[in-house]
């Protein structure tokens, strides 16, 4: 919405648009993080003005009220402010997505999350007026939706309220609003849930399919512990290499059933992360410290990851993202739908996701006996739950420690 531009003389000044009308205005400073800080305070601005949470005084010059964040005027005046009576919840998550600038996948999570909430809830409740009560009736409602074919989880529906609750936290500390909030996230009623199920493989998911006796929903959940063995996932990489619509489809599901990264880890892969020459790839984390940018964790490459990657590079289409169809980054819809069409009219791999190639990496590694701490290194593993998920497939681990408390 707004854009620094510096002079030849190390000038800063911002560049905006309102109501359509470009302006330009003088910053007066050379200092790159004092004309950053100044951005951010205009861009808030802006948002609020956008948002309706603000209005600009009649006597006001538009350009010295933007450039001062909203504190002067052609004459001394006071800049009318909405109360609490005039803010929405629809208006207070438009202010939150054009003021906070969370990471990838927390902001479209998030975004979703948001667009359940004014649905149900509704765009137009004022804060002061949302209560518990309010709250709980969105859980009990959100609850008997479906997803597909499955019910809502609770574990789902508890994640959206702790959105809410960041959100209206949030805007009472920066004085978006006034409104107490009057309850927690541990005061609304979900039922347990059931949590995950261990991972299976396909074999043992049939198997329990042709007992009998399962509701869809079950069905649907037992997929969902989807792991592939090795052979299944040289036999699925197959299949992607000869029925993938566009070329950059194959390499980017090698690297996914070759090293367990993330869906997010690879689209936001550059080319010059990668040595093929000493068989590495530095992967950019967001989960391990959230206080940085990113992190690296460096994967080892398969040798046949190695060579497709090789084999891409010569006709891949330029820029600086290793997976591209136009020298753009990827999109997350783009990768979702191919994978989906090259894995089309398979029995078991019609169940396959971007993240079941983690999973089947994972569960591979701990069936063959690979240290824990070994998988953890190589998928970024940062949650112990998550890494105790695998234990069950470690060969006679647990049998072992036991024989040894006896000669």
């Amino acid at each position: 919405m707004a854009n620094l531009q510096a002079d030849s003389k190390g000038n800063f000044s911002v560049f905006f648009r309102w109501r359509g009308k470009p302006f330009c205005r003088s910053l007066k400073t050379k200092d790159l993080r004092e004309a950053e800080t100044r951005l951010a305070e205009i861009e808030t601005l802006l948002y609020r003005l956008g948002a309706g949470l603000l209005t600009v005084p009649d006597d006001a010059d538009i350009a010295s009220f933007v450039v001062s964040g909203g504190r002067l005027s052609t004459q001394p005046g006071k800049i009318e402010e909405k109360t609490d009576e005039s803010i929405t919840l629809g208006r207070l998550f438009a202010l939150y997505q054009g003021s906070v600038k969370d990471r990838a996948n927390t902001g479209r999570t998030k975004k979703i999350h948001m667009g359940h909430l004014a649905r149900i809830i509704g765009d137009e409740k004022r804060l002061p007026d949302l209560q518990l009560k309010d709250v709980q009736a969105y859980a009990d409602r959100r609850l008997a939706e479906m997803h597909g074919k499955r019910l809502i989880r609770p574990y789902t529906v508890g994640n959206e309220i702790k959105t809410l609750r960041h959100v209206l936290t949030w805007a009472v500390r920066l004085k978006h609003s006034s409104a107490p909030i009057t309850w927690e996230v541990g005061d609304v009623n979900l039922p347990p849930d059931p949590g995950k199920e261990r991972f299976r493989t396909s074999k043992e998911i049939l198997q329990r399919i042709e007992r009998g006796g399962l509701k869809e929903d079950e069905i649907k959940r037992l997929w969902s512990s989807l792991y592939l063995t090795r052979g299944q996932l040289d036999e699925c990489l197959a299949l992607v290499r000869d029925n993938a619509l566009e070329l950059w489809v194959y390499p980017m599901v090698a690297i996914a059933a070759l090293t367990g990264a993330r869906r997010s880890e690879i689209i936001r892969a550059e080319v010059d992360d990668f040595d093929l020459k000493n068989g590495h790839w530095d992967v950019r984390e967001l989960k391990r410290d959230t206080e940085k940018e990113f992190t690296i964790r460096m994967v080892p490459l398969h040798p046949l990851l190695n060579q497709i990657l090789e084999s891409w590079l010569n006709v891949h289409p330029g820029g600086r993202w290793m997976i591209t169809k136009d020298g753009r980054q990827l999109k997350v819809d783009d990768a979702d739908t191919h994978l989906a069409i090259a894995l089309r009219g398979h029995e078991v791999f019609l169940h396959v996701t971007w993240h079941k190639f983690r999973h089947s990496v994972c569960s591979i590694m701990a069936s063959q006996g690979i240290d824990q701490r070994k998988i953890d290194a190589i998928v970024g593993h940062v949650d112990e739950r998550t890494a105790a998920r695998y234990r069950h497939l470690c060969p006679m681990t647990n049998l072992d420690a036991v024989k040894s408390l006896l000669g």
